[in-house]
């Protein structure tokens, strides 16, 4: 072995076994690590760890947070990251990616098929392969696989995994700063085996006694790989007997890094279980590899550099050329205008006028010869049209034409004898040529030379102003500011009162009295007060909540209390939907259940007309899941609805609190700052609610700790997604799991 971990916590196992493999693949290795060993020894613990705790994450989410660690520090490489997740149950594949709501990637109905390219690479057909921008979608999509994977319970693990599941992630590299076609690409498999049962000690009947012979069956063909690989014998290695061991041909003997953790129970009744593990585990130790770099090139850059090759080599040769006085040579594709004047000295070489064809570059003779073959070609087309036309003129009897009236001149044509000699001419008549037009009003079209005039518009034609860009215009400009006699202590220009407020401040001017100033036109001195120094925000919004602002501030507090409503009937809802799902798994369980002591029994019993015969109490119980999966769907239309009004509550709680604000620093401006000045950064914020409170807080606590966020955000979307979303619809005749798979934290160690 290479080493033992024991009493070791998550993140020393992963730097110990993880951490250098995953940087391999960064630079273009194939590299794969699987889990293996006895059913409840801890597999799936340690390749994805607890789901629910950052601390207690397995290798999977560790190796992508190093992934995108990488990246990020990589910036002289554009890096693509993609996820695929598959699932082996009963020898059939399931994609564990194909529930999420992805639209550009619909999920096929047709099943998925191993198979390999022209070099010989395995691929899985119709396996989605989904794009990952961050490490929390990664995460996301991880967490997402986990809750579609098939899980039972026997006597050695009540959250026992019944499949074996592959998580892959594709990189692929490219430079930023080369400007080469070269490009490295590679995969991380994170392998989680189902582990080994021996049926009389997990005591499994039914469905988890036939998944444990599918378990127990791909096992023993992986060892049989394995023993084939290290035998230097063997020249069959028996990949295709299942699809373990054909999916896995790659990092099994051939290029790719491959890391094995052989996971053991510390008891001695499990000692046999242990002894057969550290077996096979010698075994793939003697399974050699040979990992290669990927290296691919682009064709499109290839086409690319190839053609600055050629311009490159195009120059050095028009240098060479004007270094030996042939600078008139030209290396480009000939022109129309060069090609004829090939073809006329073509002709003058036939006809004898022309001697010699001087020749100055490979594409020139080219074209000479084409020019010959089109000439001969031509020569014999000629002349079997002349011998053809001769042979009819044989057989013909003498043409005689007669002049008609209208007729122009007449034309003469040859009649050969049968020696050849032309002995008698016929008349043809041609038609006169037709006069032309000379009269200009029979043609159509403006003479040259003759346009129109542009003119001057009239004073009506000016563009007619909207009143509603008007009002804008006049809104947008400064208020005038009106000069009066005022006491001192008083500003200047103040905030406008309603009648009201005028009607009452008159009547306590009259019961007191006045100092200075007609109490009609004197404003509410409290309001217009400004004193050097102006408060903060803070202590003066209670009062503006309770003056000028107090509709404002009322309609806001309606709507956070509409919101809250909504928020909990949503909360209420989404656990009745929770609920009945639980009732009709169980309802799913017992219907089943029955099925199966039915056919155990009786058989399966027909009418006449082909029905199932069925007891009562099957009946009773395939009617109650009906009404059960109709109220589901009835609670959950009615959480969807509640989920539409809270998204419009929580839109009008956000207007009004911008409104607020806004209406709060105009009131301040105008009651405590002077021309020009500005309102503090402080300004205080509405009132929030509690939740609002603990999201702020949640908020500031992520920040403190970067590394977490992306964990914590994608547990917490799968969750609500898990919550809220519509049940996920696989296709006809796919194995549902009839327990729901959680967190490896709740597995019980004795």
């Amino acid at each position: 072995m290479d080493g033992i971990l024991h009493n070791c916590s998550q993140d020393d196992t992963y730097d110990e076994v993880g951490r250098e493999i995953v940087t391999g693949a960064m630079d273009g290795y194939n590299t794969t690590i699987m889990a293996y060993g006895q059913t409840g020894a801890g597999k799936t613990f340690t390749m994805t760890g607890d789901t629910s705790n950052y601390r207690l994450r397995g290798i999977i989410p560790r190796a992508i947070s190093q992934v995108f660690q990488e990246v990020c520090s990589r910036q002289e490489n554009s890096i693509r990251v993609s996820i695929s997740y598959v699932e082996i149950y009963n020898e059939m594949m399931y994609d564990l990616l194909a529930t999420l709501p992805d639209q550009d990637t619909p999920t096929s109905s047709n099943p998925l098929v191993i198979a390999e390219d022209n070099k010989g690479h395995v691929y899985v057909k119709g396996l989605s392969v989904r794009l990952a921008e961050n490490e929390e979608e990664a995460l996301n999509m991880l967490f997402e696989g986990e809750t579609n994977r098939v899980i039972g319970a026997h006597s050695l693990n009540t959250n026992s995994s019944r499949s074996h599941c592959v998580f892959t992630i594709h990189i692929e590299s490219r430079s930023r700063t080369k400007s080469s076609a070269q490009y490295t690409v590679s995969k991380i498999n994170l392998v989680d085996l189902a582990g080994s049962e021996r049926l009389n000690k997990t005591h499994s009947t039914g469905s988890t006694e036939r998944e444990a012979l599918y378990i127990n069956k791909s096992l023993s063909f992986l060892e049989q790989v394995i023993v084939a690989l290290a035998d230097k014998r063997r020249d069959h290695i028996p990949y295709r007997q299942s699809k373990l061991t054909h999916l896995l041909k790659d990092s099994l003997g051939g290029n790719c890094h491959t890391l094995m953790i052989a996971n053991i129970w510390g008891e001695v009744a499990q000692m046999e279980e242990t002894i057969s593990t550290l077996r096979f585990a010698s075994r793939m130790m003697c399974v050699s590899n040979e990992p290669v770099q990927n290296i691919l090139h682009d064709p499109v850059l290839l086409v690319q550099q190839y053609e600055k090759e050629l311009d490159a080599l195009r120059q050095e040769l028009a240098m060479h050329d004007v270094l030996a006085n042939r600078a008139s040579v030209s290396y480009e594709p000939l022109t129309e205008g060069e090609r004829e004047d090939i073809q006329r000295q073509v002709r003058q070489y036939l006809d004898g006028t022309l001697t010699e064809i001087e020749v100055i570059n490979v594409r020139q003779i080219k074209e000479t010869f084409a020019q010959f073959k089109i000439s001969i070609q031509n020569m014999e087309a000629e002349l079997e049209e002349r011998l053809q036309s001769m042979a009819e003129m044989r057989q013909s009897p003498p043409l005689q034409l007669s002049s008609s009236s209208g007729v122009g001149a007449a034309t003469t044509v040859p009649r050969v004898s049968s020696k050849g000699n032309t002995n008698k001419q016929t008349k043809l008549n041609i038609p006169a040529q037709l006069q032309a037009f000379n009269d200009d009003s029979e043609l159509v079209g403006d003479t040259d030379g003759q346009g129109f005039g542009i003119g001057t518009a009239p004073v009506a034609a000016k563009q007619i102003v909207s009143p509603v860009v008007a009002t804008k215009k006049l809104k947008s400009k400064p208020p005038k500011k009106y000069s009066t006699n005022k006491p001192d202590g008083l500003a200047v220009g103040g905030p406008l009162v309603s009648s009201g407020e005028i009607s009452q401040h008159s009547l306590e001017q009259a019961r007191g009295g006045s100092r200075s100033g007609s109490p009609e036109m004197m404003p509410d001195k409290k309001l217009t007060t400004k004193p050097s120094t102006p408060p903060p925000p803070q202590e003066v919004f209670e009062e503006f909540k309770k003056g000028r602002g107090v509709n404002i501030y009322q309609a806001l507090t309606d709507s956070k209390d509409k919101l809250q409503v909504r928020k909990k009937n949503a909360m209420e809802l989404s656990k009745s939907v929770n609920e009945t799902k639980r009732q009709i798994d169980q309802l799913r369980v017992q219907v089943e259940e029955r099925t199966r002591k039915r056919l155990e029994t009786t058989g399966d019993l027909v009418t006449d007309n082909g029905e199932v015969v069925i007891d009562e109490k099957e009946y009773a119980a395939i009617v109650e899941l009906k009404k059960m999966k109709q109220h589901y769907r009835s609670l959950y239309d009615n959480l969807m609805s509640v989920k539409r009004e809270m998204q419009f509550c929580q839109h009008k709680v956000d207007l009004s609190r911008q409104k607020m604000m806004e209406e709060f620093d105009t009131w301040y401006k105008q009651c405590y700052l002077g021309d020009g000045e500005q309102t503090n950064s402080g300004l205080p914020q509405a009132v929030e609610s509690n939740q609002e409170m603990f999201d702020k807080v949640q908020a500031q606590l992520l920040n403190n700790d970067i590394d977490t966020q992306a964990f914590y955000h994608a547990r917490t979307r799968t969750d609500k997604r898990l919550l809220t979303d519509s049940p996920v619809k696989r296709r006809p005749g796919a194995v549902t799991s009839n327990v729901k798979n959680k967190p490896p934290t709740l597995l019980t160690v004795t």
